[in-house]
């Protein structure tokens, strides 16, 4: 028998992600987007608090929860889908729990394919480029975090990895766009693109920034939403909410808040990544100032890390960014990284398992039991503060981890290649610019 196909791999990521979908979400996040799809219409604005959906929520979750904490597009992706679910002849709560994770389902998996075209394209090497696709298929983690979780980071990055692979800035400004229309955290890169490319860089960060302005407010025009909310989303997404899977898991920990409570210094400590990530990038344009796509993705690795080393709020779901663009550094230039690869990993999958209480939060759609097991073993007077402990342990491991990859990528030899080095023949058979020029 030969080797899988391309088409092969893809449709075994889709089965092993449908499979594990319509059953599974975490017992907060995912039951957002439930309330979202079903509350928000016309003159129902997303930026509010929601009660359970009739029929529809968890049957045992019926606190009032806060909406969503990104721009409207998510947000009406899944009004779509529950208009759509309204349309078919089934009713019950499991379609329509299939049918919201389908956005994160397929934008891994999508994902997964440009991360193919990226290295194909780079590489000029099919081997490679099968080895990362079936890599992505088959690994646990953006699995979890999406077909389980319910987060949709993959098809964020899998817009933000398109940016890199369009060959007109026209083009990867309008698909930078909206991954930052999806989520606001590509913003980060604006800077580097913007010094680093100039007249090309101004015109891809004028159509990133105006295509999530112009469609929010279109969306607010459209359905009359008001103000008032959204300006606390602002807000959220500028200081950032508490805890996090670094070290940030101390300073707001019990064990240290009673004695930084009473100073400025939380009100600071939320406003860092600003200045950080700004300097980083403006840093890193001239670092990594060659056109090319290798020299983007050390810049993007380097404001990314920079961003999770002073964001005070980072959580699993972010650290798919920062896999991807490591595991695309380690295939094709720096194989030496690898190291850091699996460090990233192990200490994120232990995070993930400690802190989704060995994955018993995210099968609260199937039965209430595993969300009591988890309340129990968190209330627990032993249990809970060793879970605490765990994660504040992990978290200054991970920003250990972070600090080390860091100082590789900012201080490292330039020009080292990896596995696939490029041959003359190679470079001259491919076509277009570099991704990222």
């Amino acid at each position: 028998m030969g080797r899988p196909t391309v088409v092969a791999w893809l449709l075994l990521g889709l089965a092993i992600r449908e499979a594990l979908s319509f059953w599974t979400g975490q017992q907060y996040d995912f039951e957002v987007w439930i309330r979202n799809a079903y509350w928000v219409g016309p003159g129902v604005t997303p930026y509010q608090v929601f009660l359970p959906a009739p029929h529809l929520s968890f049957a045992y979750l019926t606190v009032a929860l806060p909406s969503v904490g990104f721009l409207p597009l998510w947000t009406m992706i899944l009004v779509g889908i529950y208009h759509v679910y309204l349309a078919l002849p089934w009713s019950n709560r499991w379609l329509l729990y299939f049918l919201l994770k389908q956005p994160e389902v397929w934008g891994d998996v999508l994902l997964g394919y440009l991360l193919y075209r990226f290295v194909r394209r780079e590489s000029g090497r099919e081997d490679r480029a099968r080895g990362i696709l079936a890599f992505w298929m088959l690994f646990p983690y953006p699995i979890i975090i999406g077909a389980m979780w319910g987060q949709f980071d993959s098809l964020v990055t899998a817009f933000w990895i398109a940016a890199l692979l369009a060959e007109t800035a026209c083009v990867g400004g309008s698909l930078l766009g909206t991954s930052i229309f999806l989520k606001f955290l590509p913003l980060i890169a604006l800077p580097y693109h913007l010094v680093r490319d100039r007249v090309r860089g101004a015109v891809l960060v004028g159509f990133a920034v105006a295509l999530p302005i112009l469609g929010t407010a279109a969306f607010f025009l459209a359905f009359h939403w008001s103000l008032p909310g959204f300006e606390g989303l602002v807000n959220a997404q500028v200081h950032g909410n508490s805890g996090g899977m670094t070290y940030a898991s101390l300073l707001e920990s019990a064990f240290l808040s009673p004695y930084l409570e009473p100073t400025p210094f939380y009100t600071a400590f939320s406003y860092l990544w600003i200045p950080v990530v700004l300097g980083v990038g403006l840093w890193a344009a001239r670092r990594f100032s060659a056109r090319s796509a290798e020299a983007t993705v050390q810049a993007m690795l380097l404001i990314l890390i920079a961003y999770m080393l002073t964001r005070q709020d980072v959580y699993e779901q972010i650290v798919i960014y920062l896999l991807v663009f490591l595991l695309l550094d380690c295939i094709l230039w720096h194989p030496e990284r690898r190291r850091y690869l699996a460090w990233v990993t192990g200490v994120a999958t232990a995070y993930l398992l400690v802190n989704q209480d060995l994955l018993l939060q995210l099968l609260g759609p199937l039965t209430p039991t595993a969300l009591h097991l988890a309340n129990s073993a968190n209330g627990s007077p032993v249990l809970g503060p060793l879970r605490a402990v765990g994660l504040i342990v992990l978290g200054l491991i991970f920003t250990v981890v972070l600090l080390w990859l860091a100082w590789e990528v900012a201080l490292s030899p330039r020009g080292r290649r990896g596995w696939t080095p490029r041959t003359p023949k190679e470079g001259s058979a491919r076509r277009g610019p570099s991704p990222g020029n």
